[in-house]
């Protein structure tokens, strides 16, 4: 089996995994692999990939380790690495800060409550882009909103930039609340008292369709609206300051 294109299959993985996950046991990881790929790879190799490339992600001779967006974690400090974990690379030291720390622990308890959604190797391989994110309706109705009472700024507002605002607080953290701040910046808030309280009821809205349509990793890939009555909780979780 050719080295060069094993490699670059265990890179696109571990990569959108952590993209779209925050968080997955080594193990796991290589069993999706494998799942998805008539079982051709073996363990012993992963294993010796991956610790090469936490040793090596800042080679600059070498852009597809510079360009990693995954980092291996002793989180149980085991030392083995087949009982470490993949983290996404905004998990990027072990020193981490005490924000950092809560994500990372209740990232782990969530793997323990939830069976992960795993999507299509078609659908999981889109996530090795850093920029991807599921168009749903629901998002796109958010942007065409924002769009249509954006103030004055000083460069193009694109859609790019909403999506981006408003998914990335969701996805990682489950926040409505703070994507709700991030787009406020961008809205032209008008001086009457009900017309800026229309504008805000309307955007709470569309951010909440957002939310219960965005996989999320607190929920180990799943949607909130996938999860019925699971999920109920964890909306208003969602918009706490």
């Amino acid at each position: 089996m050719n080295k060069q294109n094993t490699d670059k299959t265990f890179f696109e993985y571990c990569t959108a995994l952590t993209q779209f996950y925050g968080i997955i046991h080594v193990k796991e990881a290589f069993d999706i692999i494998q799942f998805q790929n008539d079982a051709q790879y073996n363990l012993e190799d992963f294993l010796k990939y991956v610790e090469q490339m936490q040793e090596t992600r800042f080679d600059p001779n070498d852009p597809l380790k510079v360009n990693s967006y995954f980092v291996l974690a002793d989180l149980n400090r085991c030392k083995r690495t087949e009982k470490m974990y993949l983290v996404n690379d905004c998990f990027e030291s072990e020193c981490y800060g005490e924000g950092e720390l809560e994500t990372l622990n209740n990232l782990l308890l969530a793997i323990d409550k939830l069976e992960r959604y795993i999507p299509s190797k078609e659908e999981l391989v889109k996530h090795v882009d850093d920029g991807y994110y599921e168009k749903t309706q629901e998002l796109e109705a958010l942007c065409d909103f924002v769009l249509a009472h954006q103030c004055k700024l000083p460069m193009k507002l694109t859609r790019a930039d909403i999506e981006s605002e408003v998914i990335l607080p969701i996805q990682m953290d489950s926040s409505c609340a703070d994507a709700y701040k991030g787009l406020c910046k961008w809205i032209d808030w008008p001086e009457d008292p009900k017309a800026r309280d229309s504008i805000e009821v309307e955007m709470v809205r569309l951010i909440n369709g957002v939310f219960w349509n965005t996989r999320q990793w607190l929920l180990c890939g799943h949607k909130p609206i996938e999860l019925d009555n699971r999920s109920v909780t964890t909306i208003d979780a969602a918009w706490d300051e």
